[in-house]
């Protein structure tokens, strides 16, 4: 199968669910074609992806050339691209002139399944959508459609004509599903394949020193996605009743300035650590490190650096917004607080705090949950059936 995988950035530490469909699915026998608008910047990941002897994967930039003269130079020297650059007025030269030329890299680089990613991704290329010979696939993942659906004027539109367009859509969670048919997605069109890991490299910690300090960590971009206000309210609550506890955020992003201030306001700065981003590596350093994984997110798809804690024997706590009670049975294999409710996360917290036993108990239902349900060898079965099903032709 020659499958499309149409992203903005490759390969990307912060979409290395991306990074791992594409190579399972390479290792699987398929013709893997990544189209990117951009390289990332870790080039180190990508000497490291093309050097594990993926011979059947091919990266193809999507962006415009350096400058301006050199996409002049390019449409002088293809008249097909200049002449589709310029047969209507109804965008900017500039956009015209880009989606000629990605209709030139599509064209070189035929596919059976061309699938984008992202659902506003997936906005900016639907002029191309007609020229594509194979089927065309979208993924909904939360922030597009969470979000953006209702904050950005015309969002809503573009999404129901692109939901009109491809002919079938990803969505990551049941919660997604339901969001995306309120805005006129078809239900004939959906099929639910929820976020995985590779459960074996995220194997519990052998923990050698048992400290008096319990460890609970965040990881995630500091946006208000992540709730990482109504966390720092919890957390306040929680060294009110027990000092001995430290949290570590690990993440970068707009609200940095924001949630340093409201560490020092909260009088937490003895027992809060902003980490920074970190890599792949320092990930998995941290959760070895944690007694606690802890989710104050406002929304999720399904937070998959939640599935790597649990991989990791962690007890979650995390707040029930969207598709994490899919993942996450209260009390059973994690904690699930109601969103926006610092008071009932505190208590949950306090609980895993003052009783280990609980906290092993916790975890080791994770790690089950996780290997039951969540591993990549089990989303990518049910990728390779669907893209299997989109080709076959349908009987009368």
């Amino acid at each position: 199968m020659k499958i499309g995988i149409i992203v903005d950035k490759f390969p990307s530490v912060s979409e290395t669910f991306i990074l791992n469909k594409v190579e399972g699915l390479c290792k699987r026998g398929h013709q893997v074609t990544v189209f990117r608008n951009s390289r990332h910047n870790d080039i180190k990941l990508e000497k490291q992806l093309l050097s594990n002897n993926v011979s059947n994967l091919v990266l193809v930039d999507m962006n415009m050339p350096a400058s301006f003269i050199q996409a002049t130079r390019k449409i002088l020297l293809n008249p097909s691209v200049a002449v589709s650059a310029f047969r209507t007025s109804t965008i900017s030269i500039k956009k015209n002139i880009l989606t000629a030329i990605r209709d030139k890299y599509f064209a070189a680089h035929h596919c059976d399944i061309y699938h984008f990613e992202f659902s506003g991704l997936a906005t900016t290329y639907m002029p191309l959508f007609k020229s594509l010979q194979g089927k065309i696939v979208v993924s909904c993942r939360g922030s597009a459609e969470k979000v953006k659906a209702i904050t950005q004027p015309g969002r809503k539109e573009e999404l129901q004509q692109l939901f009109s367009k491809v002919n079938y859509i990803h969505c990551v969670s049941e919660d997604m599903a339901t969001t995306i048919q309120e805005y006129g997605a078809p239900a004939n069109k959906i099929f639910v394949n929820r976020p995985a890991i590779i459960s074996n490299f995220f194997t519990p910690a052998i923990k050698v020193n048992d400290t008096s300090v319990i460890n609970i960590v965040s990881i995630g971009r500091l946006t208000f996605q992540k709730g990482f206000l109504v966390g720092l309210l919890a957390f306040k609550e929680v060294i009110k009743q027990n000092k001995n506890v430290h949290w570590t955020i690990a993440g970068d992003g707009p609200l940095l300035e924001e949630i340093k201030f409201y560490i020092h306001d909260l009088q937490l700065t003895d027992n809060v650590t902003l980490a920074g981003s970190v890599a792949k590596q320092q990930v998995l350093n941290l959760l070895q490190q944690a007694d606690i994984f802890f989710l104050p997110s406002v929304y999720e798809g399904i937070a998959n650096v939640v599935l790597e804690a649990m991989a990791m024997q962690l007890p979650v706590v995390s707040s029930n917004c969207s598709g994490m009670h899919e993942v996450i049975t209260n009390d059973v294999n994690g904690m699930l607080a109601d969103n926006y409710n610092s008071t009932e996360m505190a208590n949950q917290l306090l609980m895993l705090i003052n009783n280990k036993s609980k906290r092993i108990e916790i975890g080791l239902a994770a790690r089950k949950r996780i290997e039951e349900a969540f591993d990549l060898e089990r989303q990518l079965d049910i990728f390779e059936q669907q893209y299997t099903l989109m080709l076959t032709p349908a009987t009368a």
